[in-house]
């Protein structure tokens, strides 16, 4: 008669096996919650399930990301649909995966909201004629979205003169007077648009860019999903799983991801969160890419159907 040491000798081999055998898979993303699907499926143990080893590489921007993509120093990055979308046009042989947070309009939003003093004049898109306007990236999608919503509400962009700070320096910036108007992340100033807020909230930029998009996402190269469409496949999957379960957890997500990016639980739960796409279509990206064309920011208006991967679509 075999032992019970005997009859688990078998299956502690199996699992250390599996362990060996699981495919790397290195993710380059900057900290934050738009990103945080990666560190949920981390937590939950859903890449061990998909039998993927990941390991997370943390950067400050998402241009680092792209660049340790498209220089093979990780596998799959963490960006926005401008900036894969510029890539691709220069050449880079970006391919979308999967969706990471979503701007839907009439819903709170996280990024894009255009800020001004409590005492400033400022108080409709015309009225921003002439003036100093701080975003964090010059000539990426806030740069668009915030060019967008001016026009659309009866000012002229063109004439306005933007300038780039990080998000940590625009409140102080606006009090003081050294910029008019900036647009604002509320991971950086949670109180934006609520009692007790120094600023004063007049319209989210982003939906201007369209009712529904993609306004982050998950991307690697064509010639990794090439080389790997089955890891490519199962990494698709925990995606949507992980999308799927922090969109139904906000409370169990919060306290899973405060550790990752040094916020409090409280913190997380008093923001606007994030809402994170679940399936990748381009429908999701076109209305970036037709934005940014319209500014120049891209030659022509890309056929988003270009950038997304056939694994991606396939449910």
């Amino acid at each position: 008669m075999l032992s019970a040491g005997a009859l688990a000798a078998p299956v502690t081999s199996r699992a250390a096996l599996a362990q060996a055998t699981a495919t790397p898979l290195r993710l380059v993303l900057f900290p934050g919650e738009t990103s945080a699907t990666a560190y949920y499926a981390l937590e939950l143990g859903l890449f061990r399930a998909a039998n993927l080893a990941v390991t997370i590489i943390e950067v400050t921007n998402g241009a680092a990301g792209a660049a340790a993509v498209a220089g093979g120093s990780a596998d799959i990055g963490f960006s926005n649909p401008l900036s894969i979308a510029q890539g691709f046009e220069r050449g880079l042989p970006f391919t979308v995966l999967s969706p990471a947070a979503l701007s839907v309009a009439g819903r709170p939003a996280t990024n894009g909201m255009i800020v001004v003093s409590k005492t400033s004049p400022i108080k409709s898109a015309k009225d921003m004629n002439g003036k100093t306007f701080s975003i964090d990236v010059l000539g990426g999608l806030p740069y668009v979205s915030v060019r967008t919503w001016i026009d659309k509400n009866g000012g002229d962009s063109s004439t306005v003169k933007f300038i780039e700070l990080p998000f940590s320096a625009m409140t102080q910036a606006v009090i003081s007077g050294r910029v008019d108007v900036s647009e604002m992340n509320v991971a950086y100033d949670p109180l934006i648009g609520k009692p007790g807020d120094p600023l004063h909230l007049l319209g989210n930029s982003y939906e201007a860019v369209g009712p529904r998009y993609c306004s982050s996402l998950w991307f690697a190269t064509t010639d990794f999903v090439a080389k790997n469409p089955d890891a490519a496949r199962r990494f698709v999957s925990v995606m949507r799983q992980a999308a799927t379960w922090a969109n139904a957890h906000p409370h169990e997500s919060a306290v899973m991801l405060s550790p990752h990016i040094k916020q409090s639980v409280a913190d997380i739960e008093a923001s606007t969160r994030v809402l994170y796409g679940v399936d990748m279509t381009p429908d999701l990206l076109q209305p970036v890419i037709d934005a940014a064309a319209k500014y120049g920011l891209l030659k022509s208006r890309l056929s988003a159907t270009d950038l997304v991967n056939a694994i991606a679509l396939a449910k």
